[in-house]
């Protein structure tokens, strides 16, 4: 009986017709608004990347990447959620992994048409290679 009922009423909810036009105009000044802001976002990330420019990093430093996600993770978080105090543990984790899956893939894409014989270099290579940069140095100021 009470599945009839709730079939019944199914049935005839389906078909009613439905004002949207409210929902619709909701919907435009909320997207407008949200694109304002997202706009915002992206200028103040843009002020980052011109100061970052501007400074003329050491690429080669990890730290350097490590501390320039997390000023644009923290500057994104602040914009957000402003009225939090660590505004940062306020981002939603699909959001965290949507940013480390497109890093990564620009990580790969950027390795693999950069440098050569990527498909077979390992991590054991990049290790080896560390220690011995400073020998290769070391031998190119004493020869020169």
């Amino acid at each position: 009986m009470t599945t009839t009922l709730g079939l019944t009423g199914w049935f005839f909810s389906f078909r009613r017709p439905v004002s949207d036009k409210g929902l619709k105009l909701t919907e435009a000044i909320a997207t407008a608004d949200l694109e304002n802001d997202n706009d915002q976002a992206w200028k103040k990330i843009a002020a980052i990347s011109t100061r970052i420019n501007n400074d003329n990093p050491d690429l080669g430093d990890a730290r350097f990447y490590l501390e320039t996600v997390l000023e644009i993770i923290q500057t994104v978080a602040e914009h957000y959620h402003p009225e939090q105090k660590e505004a940062i543990l306020e981002i939603r984790i699909p959001y965290l992994l949507a940013i480390i899956e497109l890093v990564a893939r620009d990580l790969r894409i950027g390795f693999a048409e950069n440098v050569p014989a990527s498909h077979i270099i390992t991590l054991k290579d990049i290790i080896r290679g560390r220690r011995l940069a400073p020998r290769g140095v070391e031998f190119i100021v004493c020869c020169v």
